[in-house]
């Protein structure tokens, strides 16, 4: 009797300790998720300091993006210009649920990015700061609710648009687009310097959701 009852005593415990990981890789906590980030920064930390600016152009050639994933899970990448040097570096953790559910962490020349799903939409935030949300993967809405730029999805060639006041101001083409041309092409030059951030942060989430494959 005694051991059926240490062997019991085992397997619930074998079985509340796996419940618990189950758990946190399902839903997990703020303090969780700070604690992957900490992970996935150092997955990309060897690349700082040797960013070049997005004005080198990024390269839309798959040849051109570094993708190793560590496990079904966790990945990390780097987007290459079209020299070959380093743009930006990302990294990425997912979670077990029936819905996207994933921390991206992203690091560029001036600027670290924290992009994590919520049932908001996914919640951006630039150097600490929470800036706003992209919603459904069409809509960018700044932290008080509101609009500031679209993206028009089109499966048929690859390409997609940012919009901003209604008015085209970039397009981003997948690697698999038929155009030639960098990955992010600037329709509008003389956008201001918020205005061109915010199209590099739409394109940086775009091109590494399609590379890492986020939504799967």
């Amino acid at each position: 009797m005694g051991s059926i009852i240490a062997i019991v005593s085992v397997v619930l415990v074998v079985g509340a300790v796996l419940g618990y990981y189950l758990l946190r890789n399902v839903q997990p906590d703020e303090l969780e998720v700070e604690a992957h980030l900490v992970d996935l920064k150092k997955m990309v930390e060897n690349f700082k300091g040797g960013f070049v600016p997005f004005d080198e152009g990024i390269s839309r050639s798959e040849m051109d993006q570094i993708l190793e994933k560590n496990s079904s899970r966790t990945g990390s990448g780097v987007f290459l210009s079209t020299n070959g040097d380093p743009i930006f570096a990302y990294a990425f953790r997912k979670y077990i649920g029936p819905n996207e559910n994933w921390v991206l962490y992203v690091l560029t020349l001036n600027h670290e990015y924290v992009f994590r799903t919520t049932t908001a939409g996914t919640r951006v935030t630039v150097d600490g700061e929470r800036k706003g949300f992209i919603q459904g993967g069409k809509t960018y809405v700044d932290k008080m609710g509101q609009e500031v730029a679209e993206i028009k999805r089109s499966g048929a060639n690859a390409v997609n648009k940012i919009l901003i006041d209604g008015k085209e101001v970039a397009k981003v083409a997948l690697p698999e687009a038929i155009s030639v041309g960098d990955a992010l092409e600037i329709q509008q030059p003389e956008m201001k310097e918020e205005e061109k951030e915010l199209v590099q942060t739409i394109a940086m989430f775009d091109l590494v959701y399609n590379a890492g494959k986020l939504n799967q």
